[in-house]
């Protein structure tokens, strides 16, 4: 299993430019390209590490790196291995690296729903739309994570606005 040090120049890591342009990991930025560039269609400055990541999938990646291998603070969930979980699980599965830190990601795991037990089934609910406009359809859709135990208004909705 290869193991890569956090303390070495990124320079020196090759592997790292090899995956800067992976489809998934392209996608995970919600990149499109943009001439001989990329852009993402995200404008929230939270979403990216690197000031220039809304335009340049290496630099971001080479920040997430950077973040997997941080030291823990007083709020692990601002941690690159919490804030950005699939990013960091994609990553991880790529390079194969099993010397980060350990981080509890609090947060994440309520999100998840490790806390409340496992999610017994999901629900896709559909608001009824008008049928001459279609596009109406697209900001009636839901996901519903059902739980036992929970009360039906505290059930977890993941909504795709349109």
């Amino acid at each position: 299993m290869l193991s890569l040090n956090a303390n070495l120049v990124l320079a020196e890591t090759p592997s790292l430019e090899q995956f800067a342009f992976n489809p998934t990991w392209l996608q995970l930025l919600k990149y499109e390209p943009d001439g001989d560039s990329y852009k993402s269609s995200v404008t929230t400055d939270a979403f990216f590490l690197s000031e220039s990541g809304p335009h340049n999938p290496q630099d971001e990646l080479a920040e997430l790196y950077k973040a997997v291998f941080r030291q823990v603070t007083a709020s692990p969930d601002e941690h690159g291995q919490c804030r950005f979980p699939a990013r960091y699980l994609w990553l991880k599965k790529q390079l194969l690296f099993d010397d980060e830190p350990r981080v509890d990601c609090k947060a994440f795991r309520e999100w998840v729903g490790v806390e409340s037990g496992q999610p017994s089934s999901i629900s896709l609910l559909f608001i009824s739309g008008y049928l001459g406009n279609p596009s109406s359809y697209y900001g009636h859709l839901l996901l519903k994570v059902n739980r036992g135990g929970v009360g039906r208004l505290y059930k977890q909705r993941i909504l795709f606005p349109g």
